[in-house]
């Protein structure tokens, strides 16, 4: 299963002249299949005849390409979808207007998104998202809720301009904020406090994207931070690593992490960094998502990096009447859907082995609905494989509990590169706890596991 993405076009098509749009990618809910659902406000001259709609894994360079004859003027907005989008590709689209007598518009400005990352953003209920003006569209001189800030240490001198509002970049909508140093001194952009209402949640998922140029390798930090506090008044300064971006140039890159507290969180502030390195960024799409989102603890197994297996995870392996595997599960740095580590699991005997996650508490009232799944890679998995996938031990409010394992979280077998698979379920009773396990079961072969969720659904 792939995503669904939905791409919003605002100001009209014009045939005379320049047409210039402006374009608002929204992140999916769900993901639910590999289509693409472009809108634009129709045209509204009198000869109006239609639209082409171009698309292509190459930029300006379109392979695909469908014909709407439409005379409307209402309703407004017009939409399409295309269908058939391949997993992990990155596509470009682009649109023209023609009229009766078949002269057509110049293409639309190029919008482009990539199914993989949308794939990764099911760890994020964007629609929840908390942060004022997260993707920076409103404001004066400056936008709503945010505030530029430098700390000069010793030995370096102040940046003439160190943040801008920019509307030259943008990873949706118009405006991006805009950091450049020039003398290694600490700048960022402070957001607005975000105040949380009670039942105060414990987990929150957190992150944004940046577009770099030029950043310097040696750059203390870059990427985001988040100033949690907690209902009992304590405060920490939360910046893992997996908030940080790659230095150097790059295009728009999406950081995200999921942390569950042990406490309620009362209020977060965010802040973007560019922290004792020079070079030019901009952060846009900022998010603070409370649950109900991924409350996987280490969902894409980055932490414990010098420890001798992922924190939270198990391995197992029963052999029943077969050998046991030498050994059949380990952690490995050289495979990742995302991040930089998967779980590995190497099945030569036939046996029963996996991962086993740690067990995932809800807080009361306990959700009734969940999505679950994640992602994996296979090498010469047999055919006879009895069950390679996913399974998911639900323990419910009235003591009673049930293994989950639907078709729709076993992958194909083989060899095949990432495959994501998952399952929604709403049950009749609240779900106290969840408990995650990886499967290979009775065959043979090699299989990498990564980014596995965990939704929450009230």
């Amino acid at each position: 299963m792939d995503s669904r993405q939905k791409v919003k076009f605002f100001k009209q098509i014009i045939l005379s002249g320049s047409w210039v749009l402006i374009i608002i990618m929204m992140l999916p809910q769900m993901i639910l299949a590999a289509s693409v659902t472009l809108s634009w406000d129709r045209n509204q001259e009198p000869d109006i005849a239609g639209y082409k709609v171009f698309w292509g894994t190459q930029s300006r360079h379109y392979t695909n390409s469908v014909t709407i004859h439409d005379t409307a003027h209402q309703p407004l907005e017009r939409t399409y979808t295309i269908d058939g989008l391949a997993e992990g590709e990155t596509y470009f689209f682009a649109v023209k207007a023609f009229d009766l007598a078949g002269q057509e518009s110049s293409f639309s400005k190029e919008i482009s998104y990539s199914f993989e990352t949308a794939a990764l953003n099911v760890n994020a209920i964007i629609g929840d998202n908390k942060v004022i003006n997260a993707s920076m569209e409103t404001g004066g001189n400056v936008p709503d809720g945010w505030w530029i800030y430098e700390w000069v240490p010793k030995g370096h001198s102040k940046n003439p301009m160190p943040g801008m509002w920019s509307t030259q970049e943008a990873r949706s909508g118009q405006s991006s904020l805009m950091l450049t140093n020039s003398t290694g001194s600490y700048i960022g952009w402070r957001g607005k406090r975000i105040d949380l209402s009670t039942p105060y949640p414990r987990t929150l998922t957190l992150g944004g994207w940046s577009k770099a140029l030029n950043v310097s390798s040696d750059c203390r930090l870059y990427g985001f931070t988040f100033l949690v506090i907690f209902e009992d008044g304590s405060r920490k300064w939360f910046y893992p690593e997996e908030l940080e971006f790659d230095t150097g140039t790059h295009d728009w890159q999406l950081r995200q992490v999921t942390k569950t507290w042990k406490k309620g969180v009362r209020s977060v502030t965010p802040y973007t960094m560019l922290y004792g390195g020079t070079g030019t960024a901009w952060f846009d799409d900022i998010f603070v998502t409370p649950s109900p989102s991924n409350v996987l603890y280490n969902f894409d197994a980055r932490t414990g990096m010098r420890a001798s297996k992922p924190v939270g995870w198990q391995v197992y392996d029963w052999a029943d009447d077969m050998e046991k595997n030498p050994s059949p599960g380990t952690w490995s740095a050289k495979e990742a859907h995302s991040g930089s580590y998967s779980l590995v699991l190497t099945n030569r005997t036939g046996s029963y082995t996996g991962w086993k996650g740690e067990r995932i508490y809800f807080a009361a009232p306990y959700p009734r609905t969940l999505t679950l799944g994640g992602w994996s890679k296979a090498l010469n998995v047999s055919s006879s494989c009895w069950l390679y996938g996913f399974t998911f031990l639900i323990n419910f409010e009235d003591g009673t509990y049930e293994w989950f394992y639907p078709v729709d979280l076993e992958f194909e077998r083989g060899t095949h590169d990432w495959q994501l698979r998952q399952a929604s379920k709403t049950w009749n009773k609240g779900v106290v706890s969840v408990t995650p396990y990886t499967l290979l079961y009775k065959g043979t072969g090699t299989a990498w596991f990564d980014d596995i969720f965990i939704a929450a659904t009230p």
